[in-house]
Formats: C-alpha cells, structure tokens, sequence
C-alpha cells in the first residue's frame, strides 16, 4: 500500500488538486479533511475551474469515484468546470466500466477528461463545447 498525499493549489480561479499513492479506505479521514477543504475553496472561488490530476494516484475506491461526481456538481452547480487528468490505463478502463468517462463527457454524471496536465489546463481555457470533443483518450 503507498502513502496518500493531496496537494491544493488555488490560483484565481482555478483549483489544482494533486492526489498522490492510494485513496483508500486506510486514509479516509485524511481524504475527507482534503474533500472539505476543496469544497470550502469551490465555495470562496465562484465559478471555479478545477483540475483533478490522478497521475501519481495508485489506487482509488468506489469511495473516491463519488467523490469525483459530487465535486464535479458542485463545481457544475456554482457555474464553473472540472477536468480530470492523468488516469493511469488501469483507472482509465475502470471509470470507463462505471461509464463515467465517455465521448460527450461533461454530460449527465460523466466526467470531462485529459491525458495531462497541460490538455486538462487547454480544455479549460477553451469553450466547453470545443473541449469536450477533443479530450476522451
């Protein structure tokens, strides 16, 4: 099992949130101290954008995978965008089985998705019909 570590830059407008090793159910209380204060930082920001970047994450529960949806409607809720980037192939296939990472993502409880960071900021900046057509992998 690897350590988890979040990491939360706010910048503006737009939330980095840097999810490293296992977010697992050993961690929970750590991971739900990191959840509260994403949400308290979707509230201070207004319209906010928010960047998910699972490339150091090993390993992620069901309890993550709802996580990720209720952060992407509160996002949706307050009028801004969340993009998740750098799934591993393994997490890839996994939401894709759950059906949450589709062609038209962004739609319904599918989630708007980049290879990495650098795609996930591009789509952010372009309007969100153009990027939800050019990021599913």
């Amino acid at each position: 099992m690897s350590d988890y570590r979040a990491e939360i830059c706010v910048n503006s407008h737009r939330l980095l949130v840097r999810f490293c090793g296992e977010i697992s159910t050993p961690h929970y209380s750590d991971f739900r101290h990191d959840y509260n204060t994403i949400c308290r930082h979707i509230m201070e920001v207004g319209a906010p954008q928010m960047i998910l970047d699972l490339e150091q994450t090993t390993f992620f529960g069901s309890l993550f995978v709802g996580t990720m949806l209720k952060l992407s409607m509160r996002i949706r809720a307050a009028g801004g965008r969340m993009v998740i980037c750098g799934l591993s192939e393994q997490l890839m296939q996994l939401m894709r089985q759950l059906l949450l990472l589709e062609r038209h993502a962004g739609e319904g409880s599918c989630l708007q998705h980049a290879a990495c960071l650098t795609d996930a900021e591009r789509a952010l900046t372009e309007p969100a019909s153009h990027s939800l057509q050019s990021h599913s992998a």
